[in-house]
């Protein structure tokens, strides 16, 4: 792993942490960390929320469709049925 070269882009940054992730590789594997590990690969694929956010602001322009995201991706995954509480808007 070469941390000392330091160039200043995006792609850059994001080759230096594959290689981080490829050193730690066996470290995560030996506390069974993969499915953390896994989740960082995600974000460093798809993105965070935030960027989400934007895409659909600079989409939109449209707050309320920035905030429909937001609650969308909540949901999602989750069995509200199974939920103690009323979660999700009432359906119509």
């Amino acid at each position: 792993m070469n941390v000392t070269r330091m160039e200043k882009s995006p792609a850059a940054a994001l080759g230096l942490i594959h290689e981080i992730l490829q050193f730690i590789a066996p470290e995560v594997e030996e506390l069974g960390s993969q499915r953390e590990m896994a989740h960082v690969e995600s974000i460093l694929r798809e993105g965070t929320g935030a960027d989400r956010q934007l895409t659909v602001w600079e989409r939109t322009q449209d707050t309320k469709a920035v905030v429909d995201q937001i609650v969308a991706e909540t949901y999602e995954g989750l069995d509200l049925e199974q939920m103690p509480f009323p979660l999700a808007p009432a359906q119509t």
